[in-house]
């Protein structure tokens, strides 16, 4: 293991403890709101389902009550300090200490106040807390924790939940914890009584004394907050009842249909803990056996080596790199349909990209505030992929899909020919913490105001599709709104399994070309191709030849705007070249003035001679 990746080794520690250490607040109570209250109390306050001012509060049609409490409430303030005392403060942090309140575990109960064992989240911070607290290794410890005394909880059955967050302890003693809510709950039923304050001040104290957490920083005034919900009775094992039997059947149907799809088991209604810190144990794990990518491993070894390559742009070596960046061999061959040209930092950020993973994976960042154009670089981006994509296509156009194979979906087996790896690799995912971000990315891109309006009128990318799928028009099918199993469910019903509605005896004749507006999606239209029932729009060979073109005309303008891009160079070698003979001139120069003022003399001693020859000759007379 070289001492890069051993450093590399060491941070994700460190971000699993950074998550294992950051807690989520309180949410804020509302008792006042009719539909979803949500409650602060002491530890003499009656939970709502034992409240009649509560109760009497109107439930909508077919609706019943479900509970989640927010209990055992303590203050972050104060913990952050004992943290702080245990391991010392960071000098490079320059952030006061968090404040607000947070909670020992959350959990769920239904309509009769009976605890659901399966929503049952014990806080990994409180667990974290306390296991650095008690520990000598201090932040250490998360890593090789203390095991938790299980001492009084019940084994955990077949029917708990495999828990895994990437701490075993924690997991177990969440487990074992929730065995017993289990058990609690069904004395419930058999005695018919419901959990109070007192029961969850008891599951507080049980929590406490198995994970150390200090009591000192527990809050002594309010313990908990109950959040309200209306939920549908069907799905939450009531029974549901019609006053007509159509009605009825069809609710019932529905029902089935939802409890196949929703499972049963009460999830957590809030985030607790943080949902990606498993994620953060497996990739630890790859990095330890080697087993990542190149755009990954690009990423962690840039934290860890100290002499990366830096360029100030706006130094004169900076300006050198980036004119040689914007020449024009360094575009790729595809470019958006604009009608105004990238800014340079725009163009250049575009050429990097595709000078560094045009052609292998790796990670590349663009940094801007809003505003300052990255949808609109990205937009050249996805033009060069596609462009790039057509070439892979024509290249190998014998070869695009390889020999048939089949895949097993449910009990069935699937015939597929696969796409040949030079076509593979096409696909870009626009991914965010803000989910409006990304759908607002992939409904611009198509959308018919991304290009100017003589694009619309001469090109034709599956745009009635794309209008379709985004519902108002599009130019181009070059994005989709995914994310989500019905954004997805969206996508491909319109986009392939969509049929239209066709009457036997319909004299209307079948359009002549793909019709998304009558409801036609591609597995409907391909048949037809394949039936014979329709012709393709255009021919393959004349999609190559356009393209071939399109490339020849792109080669010619690049070819020019090379030649121009070296005028400069040939001026500033013209110009060294004077600059070098500068020397030679001058010296030149200095020995024609002296050959000039020798000639000067000698052109006066010719005239003196010529002056005395005279003379004599007139003394002679033989003057004339």
């Amino acid at each position: 293991m070289t001492q890069k990746h051993s450093q590399v080794q060491q941070v994700f520690p460190f971000w699993r403890a950074v998550e294992a250490l950051t807690p989520q607040k309180l949410d804020k109570d509302n008792p006042d709101d009719n539909f979803n209250p949500s409650y602060k109390m002491g530890f003499n306050g009656v939970l709502p389902w034992s409240d009649a001012k509560h109760t009497r509060k109107k439930l909508a049609y077919q609706k019943v009550w479900r509970y989640t409490v927010q209990f055992g409430v303590y203050d972050l303030s104060q913990l952050s300090k004992l943290l702080e005392d245990k391991i010392g403060r960071h000098e490079d942090v320059l952030e006061g200490r968090v404040g607000g309140k947070s909670r020992l575990f959350d959990i769920s109960f239904n309509e009769l106040g009976i605890p659901q064992y399966e929503s049952f989240m014990l806080s990994l911070p409180v667990w974290a807390a306390g296991q650095i607290l008690q520990h000598e290794r201090g932040v250490s410890s998360l890593e090789q924790s203390i095991p938790t005394n299980l001492v009084g909880l019940p084994s955990p059955s077949d029917k708990i939940p495999f828990i895994d967050s990437g701490f075993s302890d924690f997991d177990q003693l969440t487990q074992h914890l929730m065995q017993w809510i289990s058990n609690e709950a069904a004395r419930f039923k058999h005695e018919q009584i419901t959990a109070d304050v007192v029961w969850l001040k008891h599951l507080a104290e049980v929590i406490l004394d198995k994970t150390k957490f200090p009591i000192s920083v527990m809050d002594n005034g309010k313990v908990c907050l109950v959040k309200c919900t209306q939920v549908n009775a069907c799905q939450h094992g009531v029974d549901c009842k019609q006053d007509n039997k159509a009605d009825s059947q069809k609710s019932k149907n529905k029902t089935e249909k939802s409890n196949k799809e929703i499972s049963s088991v009460a999830l957590p209604d809030d985030m607790l803990n943080s949902f990606f810190i498993h994620d953060l144990g497996v990739i630890s794990s790859a990095w330890q056996r080697k087993n990542y990518g190149l755009g990954f491993s690009e990423y962690m070894c840039a934290i860890a080596d100290p002499e990366r390559r830096r360029i100030n742009i706006r130094s004169k070596l900076g300006l050198k790199s980036a004119f040689e960046g914007l020449l024009p061999t360094q575009a790729p061959l595809g470019a958006w349909p604009s009608q105004y040209p990238l800014a340079f930092s725009q163009q250049l950020a575009v050429n990097e990209i595709w000078r560094s993973h045009a052609n292998h994976s790796g990670i590349f960042a663009v940094n801007g505030p809003p505003g300052t154009g990255k949808t609109t670089l990205l937009r050249d981006v996805v033009a060069a992929v596609v462009t790039q994509r057509a070439l892979s296509l024509v290249t190998n156009m014998d070869d695009v899909f390889t020999a048939k194979k089949t895949i097993k979906i449910g009990d069935k087996r699937i015939p597929y020919h696969p796409l040949h790896s030079a076509i593979k690799g096409a696909s870009i995912v626009v991914a965010s913490a803000n989910n409006g971000a990304v759908e607002n990315i992939s409904l611009e891109l198509p959308g018919e105001d991304a290009v100017p309006k003589s694009v619309l009128d001469q090109s034709d990318y599956f745009a009635d599709l794309a209008s379709e799928l985004m519902g108002k028009r599009g130019w181009g099918l070059l994005a989709a709104k995914l994310g989500n199993k019905g954004n997805r469910n969206d996508f491909m019903n319109i986009f392939w399994w969509r049929r239209p509605t066709e009457k036997k005896n319909d004299a209307t004749l079948l359009p002549d070309i793909f019709t998304p507006k009558r409801g036609e999606g591609l597995s409907y239209h391909l048949k037809l191709l394949k039936d014979g029932k329709r012709a393709p729009s255009i021919k393959w060979s004349d999609a190559v030849l356009r393209f071939e073109n399109a490339r020849k005309l792109e080669s010619n303008i690049r070819s020019l705007m090379v030649k121009f891009s070296t005028l400069n160079a040939q001026i500033d070698t013209l110009q060294r070249s004077i600059q070098e003979s500068e020397p030679t001139c001058q010296s030149i120069i200095s020995k024609l003035n002296q050959a000039r003022t020798e000639r000067q003399r000698l052109d006066s001693e010719v005239f003196r001679f010529e002056e005395d020859c005279r003379e004599r000759l007139s003394r002679l007379g033989l003057n004339n």
